[in-house]
C-alpha cells in the first residue's frame, strides 16, 4: 500500500508502517517493536521496544491486528498485546503505532485495558514498557513531569516521551 501526497510517501506492509523518514517494523507474534530506523540512512534509532514486563510476568503474545488508517497522509495500526502474570492472570495491552507524512518522529499511544494488582512499591513494582538502544554512541532523552532529561541507561522502562538519536549523550 503506497500513496504519494506532495512528494511525501506513507506505506504500509504487514508488519512495518514507513512515511520515508521514520520506519517502524513490528513482531506480528509478540507486537514487539523489532526496529526502528531512520530511513535517510537505515540507521537503527532503538534496538527492540515495546516489550512490556512486571515482576513476575511471562512473555507478551499479540493476540491481533487491526488497521486503523492506510491513508494518504497517515498510516496507523494498533496491537491487541497480552502479557502474562502470575497466578494465571494476564495484562491486556491496546497499543497504537503510527507515523504521519513529513514528520520525523512516531506516535506510540499504550492503553492498558486489564491488569491484576502488582504487589510492591509501584514506582518499582509495575506494568512498564522496555526500551532498548542498538549500540554505543546512541542515547535517549525522556520526560516526566514536562522536563527533558538524559537516561544513561542502555535500557529504560515506563516512559512519556521518548527521544532517541545517535550522539544524543554528549
Amino acid at each position: 500500500n503506497e500513496v504519494t501526497t506532495s512528494g511525501e510517501t506513507v506505506r504500509s506492509g504487514e508488519n512495518f508502517i514507513d512515511n520515508g523518514l521514520v520506519r517502524v517494523e513490528f513482531d506480528l507474534d509478540t507486537g514487539v517493536i523489532c526496529r526502528l530506523e531512520r530511513c535517510s540512512d537505515g540507521q537503527p534509532l532503538v534496538k527492540k521496544m515495546h516489550r512490556f514486563r512486571a515482576p513476575g510476568s511471562g512473555v507478551q503474545k499479540c493476540v491481533n491486528v487491526r488497521w486503523l488508517a492506510r491513508g494518504p497522509l497517515l498510516v496507523a495500526v494498533e496491537l491487541t498485546i497480552v502479557v502474562p502474570m502470575p497466578g494465571g492472570k494476564m495484562c491486556r495491552i491496546r497499543a497504537r503505532i503510527s507515523v504521519e507524512a513529513g514528520l520525523t518522529w512516531v506516535d506510540l499511544d499504550q492503553r492498558i485495558t486489564k491488569c491484576p494488582p502488582i504487589p510492591g512499591d509501584p514506582w518499582e513494582a509495575h506494568l512498564g514498557m522496555e526500551i532498548e538502544l542498538p549500540g554505543k554512541g546512541f542515547g535517549l532523552q525522556r520526560s516526566h513531569y514536562n522536563v527533558l532529561e538524559n537516561a544513561r541507561q542502555a535500557r529504560i522502562f515506563s516512559h512519556n516521551l521518548l527521544v532517541a538519536e545517535k550522539d544524543s549523550m554528549r
